[in-house]
């Protein structure tokens, strides 16, 4: 007769049991501090001087404790900062911010005087990255108005024609969304024509800062083309077509025709030319 036997319990591990953390790596943990996340704080050298802000210039033993008291309940301080990061993450994607501003030169005098900053940004789709930002400050008047300070607006932005003698609090969103788009456009152009260069398919020869006058070249299989185009914000209006082999007045005509348009579309123009011609 087979004596019976108790099945023998496995004892298994605490789930929580770790292999120990080297003493160095644990070290260069305890000691690491992680940088603060992005705010607006960094702004343009053209304008860098109006935006001071004062540097938190903390003792390194203070600021390891800090690291330490962080360590030990990481959750809510991670959340914190990715609720940063999504925060900044958002603005950049509406592409205008706005922050209050103080003029110390008016403190200075004893001079109230209120200040108000706009970043607005502009997204390369092309190289998917943010563009450096533009900036306008804006100053109110004795009429409680809002008008314009400093700023790094391109010239060809007639400022003067969107601000005028002030904008009120109820204007100011709307007049800086009619700015941003002629950023925008403007921008898309430039970044558009660049990438055409950077796929083989033009040679740009001249352009004005707007680029709404372009000259460009293209080498087709039999021949080479020297197009100037006149453009608006969203189509090109004109186009002027010269080669270096003799076509017909006619053909040349038929291809004037055949650039203008949708902005958009002239990528798949220009393909077609060098296949085709």
């Amino acid at each position: 007769m087979l004596n019976k036997q108790e099945p023998k319990k496995l004892e298994l591990e605490p789930q929580t049991k770790q292999s120990p953390v080297p003493k160095k790596k644990r070290k260069l943990h305890d000691d690491y501090i992680e940088p603060q996340p992005v705010k607006h704080e960094f702004f343009d050298p053209l304008i860098a001087k109006y935006f001071k802000q004062k540097i938190n210039k903390t003792k390194p033993n203070v600021m390891l404790q800090d690291a330490k008291e962080i360590k030990k309940n990481p959750a809510p301080n991670k959340l914190e900062k990715l609720d940063n990061i999504l925060l900044e993450n958002i603005y950049r994607m509406f592409g205008i911010t706005l922050f209050p501003l103080s003029d110390p030169f008016a403190r200075a005098r004893g001079i109230e005087s209120e200040l108000l900053g706009v970043r607005i940004e502009i997204y390369n789709k092309f190289k998917g990255i943010f563009e450096t930002p533009y900036y306008l400050i804006l100053k109110k008047n004795h009429k409680e108005l809002w008008i314009g300070f400093k700023n790094t607006i391109p010239i060809f932005i007639d400022l003067k024609d969107e601000i005028g003698d002030g904008i009120s609090n109820h204007q100011l969103l709307k007049v800086l969304h009619n700015i941003r788009e002629q950023l925008v456009k403007s921008s898309f152009k430039r970044q558009f024509f660049n990438y055409l260069k950077e796929q083989n398919l033009i040679n740009i020869v001249e352009n004005d800062l707007m680029y709404s006058n372009i000259i460009v070249e293209t080498s087709a299989q039999n021949s080479n083309f020297r197009i100037n185009l006149n453009l608006s914000l969203n189509d090109i209006i004109s186009s002027s077509v010269k080669n270096d082999t003799v076509l017909e007045e006619e053909e040349l005509l038929r291809l004037d025709n055949f650039f203008k348009g949708d902005i958009n579309e002239l990528e798949r123009k220009l393909k077609y030319i060098k296949s085709n011609y």
